[in-house]
């Protein structure tokens, strides 16, 4: 589990920030260290960033997701829009009511949606099936270098990334993983 790096990853975390908040206090910070989640809320609260300036990476879910589809329909996995909510972790939530291909909606059999879930359920555990000798840690880098550059050029695509929430969807205290879109300052929306 994730959560089981909590205390390592928060203490590695806490001290980095700590130095580094006193040099750019304006800066937009991206987590990609398990828990994602709990780790931005916890630097939302003990560095009092403002919460447009701290999101945690999770994009690998949506990924993971959006290849599982084109693998299920035999499409390009470009071609693909769906996304991951909630948690970076077991309690993830895929949105199958809102996936596209080339843009259109897609309405998937109960067979197509048991095979997507069991293919992102089972991810970890084909990796390590794999016997790689490395972490699946490459996709983490190539969805940073992609939210950097949409950060920058403003291209208003929408993300899925954890950011601490103030009453969206109900929820307060917590940071969890929401569809964003960035502006010049931060996340805009």
């Amino acid at each position: 589990s994730r959560s089981e790096l909590f205390l390592d990853n928060l203490s590695l975390i806490s001290d980095i920030m700590g130095r580094l908040s006193v040099l750019s206090p304006t800066a937009l910070w991206i987590v990609a260290t398990a828990p994602v989640d709990t780790i931005v809320y916890l630097m939302y609260q003990t560095f009092s960033l403002p919460r447009q300036k701290v999101i945690g990476l999770n994009q690998n879910d949506t990924s993971r997701f959006r290849l599982a589809i084109a693998e299920t329909l035999s499409v390009p996995a470009t071609a693909v829009e769906a996304f991951v909510l909630v948690e970076h972790g077991r309690n993830q939530v895929p949105i199958f009511s809102r996936i596209r291909i080339h843009g259109e909606t897609v309405n998937l059999t109960s067979a197509q949606t048991g095979q997507i879930r069991e293919k992102i359920s089972d991810f970890f555990v084909q990796w390590h099936n794999l016997h790689p000798g490395r972490t699946p840690g490459w996709t983490s880098a190539v969805s940073l270098g992609d939210i950097i550059g949409s950060f920058i050029s403003g291209d208003g695509q929408i993300w899925v990334c954890s950011i601490p929430l103030e009453g969206e969807y109900g929820l307060k205290e917590v940071s969890l993983g929401v569809p964003i879109k960035f502006g010049r300052d931060g996340v805009q929306e």
